[in-house]
């Protein structure tokens, strides 16, 4: 089930206001959360757990373009927190809390606030420009989070010839310039064939891999190189296609307007491997691409 944010408020609140009739078990927000390996010997009635009545598990967010995946968790959480629904949650943690040591308070109190919240994660991050699902854990559900960065994932893209920006996106400087009107359909259709499969990748330098305790995008803003060698990881692409083509004058897409200056394009073109620009006349050819 797919869901957006504001249906995500609206359902959980509207949730919220019946839990006075009767108790919500953590199923009515389990939508995607896969349970743990339970041991095949057999349990007695007295000893079998009980189940949780919390509202913990996961669900699925539709995030909007132009918000930060954190900014989801932010903004659930400012409508989470006051909600009846949730305070057992709430409940729970602060009696976790008071029975802490001495030592696990003054760790918490040195990296977190004391405030009491309802605890949310997010599966994988997804970039303020795209809009997609986020997967969202809730309470225990948080520690059910990585299995979802192994499931299977489909993209769509809009990839659009002539320019390359030093973000890899619309939203960067343009670095590089290119000729493109040797670039037909059946060309691109070729080229994708080395893209399907499994094969190595190296991580752009705009990513959130952690080397040396530093997130990648985090050495290209301030110009710095990266320490080591980025090592490549392996990839599997099940589907790749072209779901359209638009010629140069057909659609309204468009390079970005600010240009890099001499600087950041010496920065790009080390970090990048991005080298020469050429004046591009003429209108942009662009093409969407599905994967998966």
């Amino acid at each position: 089930m797919l869901i957006s944010v504001h249906e995500t408020l609206s359902r959980v609140l509207r949730l919220a206001s019946q839990t006075h009739r009767k108790p919500i078990s953590r199923n009515a927000l389990h939508t995607s959360m896969s349970r743990s390996n339970t041991s095949s010997r057999s349990v007695t009635p007295e000893h079998r757990p009980q189940k949780s009545t919390l509202p913990e598990g996961c669900i699925a967010v539709h995030k909007p373009r132009g918000i930060s995946s954190a900014q989801v968790l932010r903004d659930l959480q400012h409508h989470f927190n006051p909600s009846s629904f949730f305070a057992p949650l709430i409940a729970a943690e602060k009696a976790n809390r008071e029975r802490e040591s001495r030592n696990q308070k003054n760790r918490r109190s040195k990296f977190k606030s004391g405030k009491v919240q309802v605890k949310l994660g997010h599966g994988g991050t997804l970039d303020p420009l795209a809009t997609g699902v986020l997967i969202v854990g809730i309470g225990k559900g948080t520690k059910e989070l990585n299995r979802f960065l192994h499931c299977t994932k489909s993209y769509e893209c809009v990839v659009l010839f002539g320019a390359a920006t030093d973000t890899y996106d619309c939203l960067g400087k343009v670095v590089a310039r290119k000729g493109f009107k040797h670039i037909t359909r059946k060309l691109v259709e070729e080229k994708l064939e080395g893209f399907r499969g499994k094969y190595m990748q190296k991580p752009p330098i705009y990513s959130a891999k952690s080397v040396h305790g530093k997130r990648l995008y985090e050495y290209a803003r301030e110009g710095k190189e990266v320490p080591v060698k980025i090592e490549e990881c392996s990839v599997e692409v099940t589907k790749l296609e072209m779901v359209e083509w638009m010629d140069g004058g057909s659609h309204d897409y468009r390079w970005p307007e600010t240009e890099a200056g001499k600087e950041e394009v010496a920065v790009a073109e080390k970090l990048t491997k991005l080298n020469g620009a050429d004046t591009i006349p003429g209108d942009q050819q662009a093409v969407v691409y599905q994967s998966g």
